[in-house]
């Protein structure tokens, strides 16, 4: 048995905990939430002799200590312990908006936490580069690609408005962003593109948790858009519900500057939606020729480009075939299941 470990969280439609959830539903791996490791490992202990790995999430790295309490508590028997594997879904310390101090001291507890661990399971190779530069060795790093949550590929009843295709000839451009609101999503971005775009038809919609300082201020910020309905704002859905607005969208812009994979533009690609995005962090190794990537200190550009999307019916179709053909080398939740399998049977590296 493979057991994921993960934070108890009060908004688990992020990214990680979907895909831990998604995970943990595969043949041969559950899910363990706890409110700290300690409590974790009380609870792996009474199963221990079935435990083939833990899997654990990467918003224990700052933990070290915890970390530690688990590998002694989990290795205390006559056998050895479980394999100790991190899956890397970010990185706390890569996280913009703490201060310098608080990602330095994080990223010090990281350093101290991987040299306890077997194995990292990145799903891109720009955070496996990042895990090796804090000190886990090149080779006890696997690269992983993920599963979409929302997968299109299997999607085939399309609303009635949306038309034969996503880049349908007629109508407004459908807008689509989805992530919780923080300034490292650059949401305002967005909102101030749109705005210089004012005469090209166009509708967005955005879906994801809003309710904190930059959320509530940017909100209040679009109330004209919302109120004359080209802005639509949708509370955090479940995945299964996302599937009809990925299916009627015609582009997907969201330009994030710290994405350790970018699940949500994997998503869009396998309903043939096109990006819209920053040449940063995994985002370009995610989306590669499914959209379009601007500098990400050139909002002029972004701007630029936006227009143009909108303007240009014929390129959002040729985006949205590129991003149908790009959607084919996505594995699926079984190949993914497998890869980690897969990675947890090299065995404990000395």
């Amino acid at each position: 048995m493979i057991t994921v470990v993960a934070p108890e969280a009060a908004n688990r439609l992020t990214g990680g905990h979907l895909v831990n959830d998604r995970l943990a539903a595969q043949p041969g791996f559950q899910l363990m939430s706890c409110s700290s490791l300690q409590h974790c490992a009380d609870l792996l202990k009474q199963n221990a002799a079935d435990l083939r790995a833990v899997l654990m999430d990467s918003l224990f790295l700052t933990d070290p200590h915890g970390v530690d309490h688990l590998r002694q508590t989990l290795s205390a028997g006559p056998r050895p312990g479980p394999l100790l594997v991190l899956i890397a879904h970010s990185l706390p310390s890569m996280i913009p908006g703490p201060t310098v101090s608080q990602r330095s001291a994080w990223a010090a507890a990281e350093r101290r936490t991987l040299a306890m661990l077997d194995l990292a399971i990145a799903p891109s190779r720009f955070i496996a580069q990042a895990v090796a530069r804090r000190g886990m060795p090149a080779g006890r790093v696997r690269h992983v690609p993920l599963a979409p949550v929302v997968d299109g590929r299997g999607f085939r009843v399309r609303p009635a408005s949306a038309g034969a295709t996503p880049a349908s000839a007629s109508g407004p451009v459908r807008v689509l962003t989805i992530a919780n609101w923080g300034p490292a999503k650059g949401i305002d971005r967005v909102l101030t593109a749109l705005r210089s775009a004012r005469d090209f038809p166009w509708q967005w919609t955005i879906v994801g948790e809003w309710r904190n300082d930059y959320g509530r201020r940017l909100h209040r910020t679009m109330q004209p858009e919302r109120a004359n309905g080209r802005v639509s704002v949708i509370d955090s859905m479940q995945p299964d519900e996302l599937a009809s607005l990925y299916a009627s969208a015609n582009l997907f812009v969201l330009p994030s500057v710290m994405e350790s994979y970018g699940l949500v533009f994997a998503e869009a690609m396998t309903f043939g939606v096109p990006s819209l995005a920053l040449k940063a962090a995994a985002v370009p190794e995610t989306v590669g020729d499914a959209g379009i990537l601007t500098g990400a200190g050139d909002r002029e550009s972004f701007t630029r480009e936006l227009w143009s999307l909108l303007g240009d019916r014929s390129r959002l179709r040729e985006l949205s075939a590129r991003a149908t053909v790009r959607a084919q080398l996505l594995p699926d939740w079984a190949e993914t299941a497998d890869r980690v399998r897969a990675a947890c049977s090299t065995g404990r590296v000395s």
